[in-house]
């Protein structure tokens, strides 16, 4: 369905004149299209506009469709495109759907004799059943008309189609018309990160006590936010949650007290139903806050959109005016809308031309308030309960076997599905023997690892895509390291993953325990990592018990022993250590003594560290433990602690950006939160490097896709995810939100009735206790349906991620079991229709024990010395016979291994294995590392003779092209930088947030004038809205309408990717011909010279496939207002670029 130009000299056909119809077909060939439409597509591009739901499978080109509808509905004068409204949910979505129908419609512009009145006439002409003029060819130059020549004009439709975010599109809503209802327009959406430090500081605040206490603030900020969200998407009031809350709680209590029927529900559906309660007063003082700081989040947006709509005096006109506006709406992923969204939208469309696609084998958004019942009662919303139902069933993305395999997969949601689902069938022209399913099934975790790697590395080239989709982020680590361990390259994708890359989880340690010594599972890694072992850690913690025995026998206040406290006291009060050790005759190692002082040492500066600026705080933990030095060392092709690091500095850059005023504390929290939600937080898309193997979550593949996809962890429990037991006969039960804190009241939700009913509600203690434990057990049992069915869903999703190959792994022993595990049932099911080919299928051997036990405390990084595990180490011992056996030495193996290292370099040529005292079979590894160490030291020497030794990235921003060869140039790529945090890079931050926020994928929706501000003091606010009020009115964007924000776009030049980060992106129809204006907003003071746009001109107009002079820029300085456009004769050519970096190259 791509949408290629036609050929200069083409040969167009005529399109037919009224009273004929235009079909999709006639208008694909007259505008040179490649692929004409099946039937399934024309019956959707063609629907009447009246609501229409549009089930659409994985990979069928729903995209593609839309836009071709919305073009044969401007073509056949149905729709002038400004009446056309589309809306998707991620801004990659939505840049998708525009560029689809801007493309499309530009063709339409382009074709010869075309004109805006033509189509109208043509319409007019349908309706009335003819002409009314026997003149049809010459009736307003009509789109069948023959051209009568090929330069005449071509005139564009006036205004252009608006796509949006569904949470954009009610925000519009609510700026444009909440004052009429008493609402707050002029407010800034927070983001997750600025919402979860406002509620943390609110819970740390709170000053009472809670009757069911919890494990940490982290919990309850992540609660109270779920909570908040879910009344938004339900639409419900604090008040309205609080008395539900109770009288649901004081129903399952009353049936729990009944004799005998205590176990027909959890006992822990009591706490559960109390924390929830307990968070609504702190629900309820966010909301308050949010209010009198004009703030407002995402599900604020929705909720108060359907006020509006829904007010008795309002929202007659706001329904008015959006249908008179809006003639064609398209709703993308409609399964994932949410009960509000859809209350919304079918308040303003309902009756009128909506066309909702989706397809609900892939509602997988449950747990973020979608409703996956939502295609299934479309009609019921939109058109009183009937309408068509029309199927896109046509796989482009997948080979045969792979639709197979998926089709088999969702054959269970299609029978018990509320709308009716076809089969996915393979594209025309391919083999149904086209595309693999593998399977394997292993011992443990470990192996299917390893065979993971292996089948990769055996298919690896640069050109195909591959990637790992997990359930959970616990399996990535040792897929990862197989990975490496082969040298494929591997790109961990989600703050979820970054936040599992062994140095990241180090400097997180050290700083948690930086701000709570208490932080006992953070000092533990950090034990680990300096490598003391059991003997030591004991003397040291019973020091740390006597410290506290010693204060109590003073008479001060007593705590629990603290590691913490004993390793800074070892630094800085080391007499009383060695009178305790006297005392009770005891003693660390020399090794032990060394580390924990180092530790110590380490421990004490932190105290004055965590005062430092945030990413500060991060590279200080960097230096203390050796990570830089460390991970600079790196050879491998993955250098993956290196850039998580990285992006661990601008993952805080970032949230300090929107958070000015949070401290280290509240960063930690939001990242614990970030890693107990497996979905993780929304990051920014980014490419990854060639080549690169992508592990990631099924949850973040939707809408993606790959040559090669591997599925892991297999295993019933894991995927399907549940907490129960599993059963030999498939069986689930489950507590879901009965026991769950996480999860929303069943019986509170708007779409409740498309859930399993809840029994209890309406059954009295007066039934007995078998009525009451026979509800329970039939409630378990549906609720465990309903999970699997959920799961289901997702495996669909992972299965058809893949377009040629598909490997589905499982093992015995999966991550740290020590008990067999099941076969999940989406592969035995696969297995059982012999629609798999085993790679390896392993017998369970009982006599092995799973090795990922083995290995499960010992540290993944920095380097593993396997081939000292067995040494003795000389020197370090207390007394003859207490040598420390090498898996218990951390450290001081590496310090052993560095002397063996030493002396293979100091005797070359001269020793032998045997004269150096080292163990048979080693020397060859010692040699290969001292030819590593000397070649660093000679690096060193040679860096520190020069001072200009670098490594040339392979990848330069726009911005540092003006600097190329430069001093500061390369001082900047020898030792890169934060900047230093200042007041204006701040407000130059929240000014840049603020206009990508409201001219971001709302169209023509909102006027330059509207904005908002972020959590800013008064005088910050008033400088970055007069900042906005310079630039409301340019003359410079007369005529043009906002197109994108925050775009990064790549232009290769002398073997560097060069990337442009364009602030936005303007655009403009002028006889057909797409005019585009890229602005790139300035916060400071001083003047930039223009030169650096070339590049953002030539990479748009590259991306864009137009010529350079259809592309205009301009810098906006904001504080006047100032406009400093680039001129054509200013623009500088790539050659000298190009020139510039070969320079660099040839230098370096």
């Amino acid at each position: 369905m791509s949408a290629p130009k036609p050929a200069a000299g083409a040969q167009f056909l005529a399109l037919p004149t009224p009273p004929q119809r235009l079909t999709p077909a006639q208008l694909f060939t007259a505008l040179g299209e490649k692929h004409m439409p099946t039937d399934q597509q024309e019956k959707v591009i063609t629907a009447p506009l009246k609501p229409t739901l549009v089930v659409a499978g994985a990979g069928s080109g729903k995209t593609a469709t839309m836009s071709a509808r919305v073009t044969y509905l401007v073509a056949s004068g149905q729709v002038d495109p400004s009446q056309v409204l589309g809306l998707t949910f991620t801004r990659k979505a939505t840049h998708e759907l525009r560029e689809r129908i801007e493309n499309r419609l530009g063709q339409l512009y382009r074709y010869p004799g075309w004109t805006a009145s033509s189509t109208r006439s043509n319409a007019a002409a349908q309706v009335s059943g003819g002409l009314s003029t026997a003149d049809s060819s010459s009736a307003a130059g009509g789109i069948g008309a023959a051209s009568s020549s090929q330069d005449q004009d071509l005139t564009a439709v006036a205004g252009e189609a608006t796509v949006a975010t569904y949470n954009s599109f009610a925000g519009a809503l609510v700026r444009e018309w909440g004052l009429e209802v008493g609402l707050e327009t002029d407010t800034a959406v927070l983001t997750p990160a600025s919402s979860w430090q406002i509620m943390y500081e609110l819970m740390e605040n709170w000053g009472q006590e809670f009757e069911e206490p919890f494990s940490s603030l982290d919990s309850a900020t992540e609660l109270a936010l779920q909570v908040a969200n879910s009344l938004n998407e339900n639409l419900l009031s604090v008040d309205e949650a609080r008395e539900l809350m109770a009288d649901l709680g004081q129903n399952l209590k009353d049936l729990r007290s009944v004799r005998g029927a205590a176990k027909a529900i959890d006992a822990k559906s009591l706490p559960a139903m109390t924390k929830r309660i307990q968070v609504l007063d702190l629900v309820e003082r966010y909301i308050d806050y949010k209010r009198e700081n004009s703030l407002v989040d995402f599900g604020d947006q929705v909720a108060l959109a359907c006020r509006i709509v829904t007010d008795e005096r309002v929202g007659p006109r706001v329904i008015a005016q959006y249908r008179d506006r809006f003639k064609a709406v398209l709703l993308d992923e409609f399964q994932d809308t949410s009960v509000a969204q859809t209350i919304l939208l079918s308040s303003l469309f309902a009756g009128c031309g909506v066309v909702a696609v989706g397809d609900p084998n892939q509602a997988i958004y449950g747990w973020r308030g979608a409703s996956s019942a939502a295609l299934g009662q479309f009609h019921r919303h939109f058109s009183n309960g009937a309408g068509p139902v029309l199927q896109l069933s046509t796989a482009w993305r997948n080979d045969p076997q792979i639709l197979q395999a998926a089709n088999r997969i969702s054959d269970p949601l299609r029978a018990s599905g509320q709308v009716k689902v076809e089969k996915l069938v393979k594209r025309p022209g391919v083999g149904d023997e086209r595309g693999k399913v593998w399977a394997a099934r292993v011992q443990d975790g470990l192996a299917e690892a390893e065979l993971i790697a292996k089948f990769l590395a055996q298919r690896w080239s640069p050109s195909k895509s591959m990637a790992v989709l997990c359930r959970t982020r616990s399996q990535f680590t040792p897929i990862v390291a197989a990975l490496i361990e082969r040298g494929i390259p591997v790109e961990v994708v989600g703050l979820g993953g970054l936040l599992d890359v062994p140095e990241v989880a180090d400097v997180r340690a050290l700083m948690s325990v930086a701000l709570d010594p208490t932080s006992a599972d953070r000092l533990m890694r950090l034990i680990d990592l300096v490598g003391i072992d059991a003997a030591d850690l004991d003397v040291v913690w019973s020091f740390a018990r006597e410290l506290v025995n010693a204060r109590a026998n003073t008479g001060q206040s007593s705590a629990e022993p603290l590691l913490a406290e004993a390793l800074s006291e070892i630094v800085v009060n080391f007499g009383a250590f060695e009178a305790f050790c006297k005392k009770y005759a005891c003693a660390l190692s020399p090794a032990g003594l060394y580390q924990a002082k180092r530790l110590g040492r380490i421990l004490q500066e932190a105290n004055g560290a965590a005062n430092l600026e945030l990413v500060d705080f991060i590279s200080w933990a960097e230096r203390a433990l050796g990570l830089d030095v460390e991970a600079a060392a790196r050879v491998d092709v993955n250098e993956v602690g290196a850039r998580a690091l990285a992006a661990l500095r601008a993952q805080a850059t970032s949230f300090k950006s929107q958070n000015p005023e949070a401290g280290a504390q509240v960063f930690l929290g939001w990242l614990n939160a970030a890693q107990d939600q497996e979905r993780g937080l929304e990051l920014p898309e980014v490419e990854p490097a060639p080549g690169a193997v992508q592990v990631l979550t099924v949850h973040a593949s939707k809408g993606l896709e790959w040559d090669i996809v591997v599925v892991p962890g297999l295993v019933e429990a894991n995927f399907p995810s549940y907490r129960s037991r599993p059963k030999e006969d498939y069986t689930v039960l489950a507590n879901s939100w009965i026991t769950q804190v996480s999860e929303f009241p069943h019986t509170l939700r708007r779409d409740y009735d498309s859930l399993p009913p809840c029994p209890f509600i309406g059954l009295s203690p007066q039934a007995g206790k078998d009525a009451i434990l026979a509800a329970g057990e039939e409630y378990r049992s549906e609720l465990g349906k309903w999970e699997v069915a959920e799961e289901r869903r997702l495996a669909y999703v992972a299965y058809t991620r893949a377009r040629s190959q598909l490997l589905l792994t499982t093992s015995h022993y999966a991550a740290l079991s020590k008990t067999p595990k099941m076969t999940s049932r989406f592969l035995k099911e696969l297995e059982r229709s012999q629609m798999v080919q085993f790679l390896a299928d392993d017998e369970r051997d009982d006599d092995l024990s799973n090795r990922a036990l083995d290995q499960s405390s010992v540290s993944v990084w920095p380097h593993q010395l396997d081939a000292l595990a067995g040494l003795e180490e000389p020197g370090v011992a207390d007394a003859p016979g207490q040598a420390v056996l090498g898996k218990q030495a951390g450290l001081s193996l590496r310090l052993r291994a560095a002397a063996l290292v030493s002396a293979a370099g100091g005797c070359q040529g001269a020793g032998s294995e045997e004269a150096l005292q080292i163990p048979e079979g080693l020397a060859p590894q010692l040699d290969d590392w001292w030819r590593q160490a000397r070649l660093l030291l000679q690096e060193r020497q040679i860096r520190q003779e020069n001072g200009q030794e670098i490594v040339l990235p392979s990848h330069l921003a726009a911005t540092a092209m003006a600097k190329v060869g430069k001093e500061d140039f390369i001082m900047s790529l020898r030792r890169p930088l934060p900047p230093p945090p200042s007041k204006a890079a701040r407000l130059g931050t929240a000014f840049h947030e603020e206009m990508s926020q409201r001219l971001n994928s709302e169209g023509t929706l909102l006027s330059l004038a509207e904005a908002g501000s972020d959590r800013l003091s008064p005088a910050d606010r008033k400088q970055v809205n007069d900042w906005l009020d310079n630039v409301a009115e340019l003359e410079i964007l007369q005529g043009y309408s906002p197109y994108a924000t925050e775009i990064d776009q790549e232009i290769r030049l002398a073997g560097f990717n060069v990337r442009c980060r364009i602030d936005a992106v303007f655009k403009a129809v002028e006889k057909g011909r797409a005019q585009w204006l890229i602005v790139d907003w300035k916060t400071g003071g001083q003047r930039v010279r223009v030169d650096q746009l070339s590049l953002y001109v030539h990479a748009w107009a590259a991306s864009q496939n137009v010529d350079i002079s259809q592309v205009r820029a301009a810098y906006v300085y904001v504080q006047d207002g100032h406009v400093d456009e680039l001129r054509p004769r200013q623009i500088i050519g790539l050659d000298v670029f190009k020139e510039r970096l070969e320079t660099l190259r040839a230098q370096h």
